[in-house]
C-alpha cells in the first residue's frame, strides 16, 4: 500500500511540474495571434451587392 501511494504522489507531482513547464514556455501572444488568423484570415466579407 505504501508503494502505491508513493507512486501516485510522484506521478501527480511529475504531471504538475510538466504542466507548469508547458504553461511557462508557451508564448501566449503568439497563440492569440495565430487564433485570430485562423478565425479571420482568409474570409471574404460579402457586401449587399454580392448577396443578390
Amino acid at each position: 500500500m505504501k508503494g502505491l501511494w508513493g507512486g501516485m504522489i510522484c506521478g501527480t507531482a511529475l504531471q504538475t511540474l510538466l504542466l507548469l513547464l508547458v504553461l511557462y514556455r508557451t508564448n501566449w501572444n503568439e497563440e492569440q495571434t495565430a487564433q485570430r488568423m485562423r478565425k479571420w484570415g482568409g474570409q471574404h466579407i460579402m457586401g449587399d451587392y454580392e448577396n443578390n
